[in-house]
């Protein structure tokens, strides 16, 4: 994929680390329903997508975090869609003290 085709979002927000710590969850399915809501899948048949929109995560589940790291960038085309998924992204994003050994893929 070769970013600079892809249109841009109106909005692009950062999401930071509160703490200090190792990724220790990353709710993918909670994460995939977040980036339709943003316009980026479809509900129903005919829902258009918004190939501006969507979530791009800078970490994995493992790696180490201090505060104020960049986790993910949100980005949307509307600033209320924006809000909301933000908060609900913070709280998919779960921080721990010990880091995970052999973090399952999928």
């Amino acid at each position: 994929l070769e970013p600079d085709n892809f249109e841009e979002a109106k909005y692009v927000e950062s999401i930071y680390s509160n703490e200090d710590g190792y990724i220790s969850k990353i709710n993918a399915k909670e994460i995939g329903k977040l980036a339709c809501y943003l316009g980026a899948g479809r509900v129903k048949k005919d829902d258009e997508i918004d190939k501006a929109v969507g979530i791009v995560l800078k970490k994995k589940v493992g790696d180490k975090v201090k505060k104020d790291d960049i986790l993910a960038y949100i980005h949307a085309n509307e600033l209320k869609k924006l809000r909301e998924v933000k908060e609900s992204l913070i709280e998919t994003i779960k921080i721990g003290r010990e880091k995970i050994k052999n973090p399952s893929v999928i």
